[in-house]
């Protein structure tokens, strides 16, 4: 049983942290079409990757709250939920990508 919520837990984090992964890169598509003069935060995609960006680490900490005392059980490696690179797409612009 306690493997099971585990895998939920991880399932959990992993499918919100992809889906603000996702309109990160549609904010960063519309930034750079917009010239990257834009910082508009009232942008949808930006907002919606925002939110899920926050239930994504919510998940994550529940999942290493779990892992954390199995993986001292059984001497694997600790985690953090401080793990990820989604606000990297903010910096898209700075690598001088331009649209087709």
């Amino acid at each position: 049983m306690r493997g099971e919520k585990l895998r939920l837990r991880l399932h959990e984090a992993l499918d919100a942290s992809f889906t603000a992964s996702v309109h990160y890169t549609l904010w960063a598509r519309w930034l750079i079409h917009a010239g990257c003069q834009e910082t508009n935060d009232s942008e949808p995609s930006y907002r919606s990757a925002l939110a899920h960006s926050d239930e994504a680490t919510r998940h994550k900490k529940a999942f290493v709250k779990m892992w954390n005392p199995i993986a001292r059980e059984y001497g694997l490696k600790a985690r953090t939920a401080e793990q990820d690179l989604e606000h990297a797409f903010g910096y898209v612009c700075m690598a001088s990508i331009k649209p087709d």
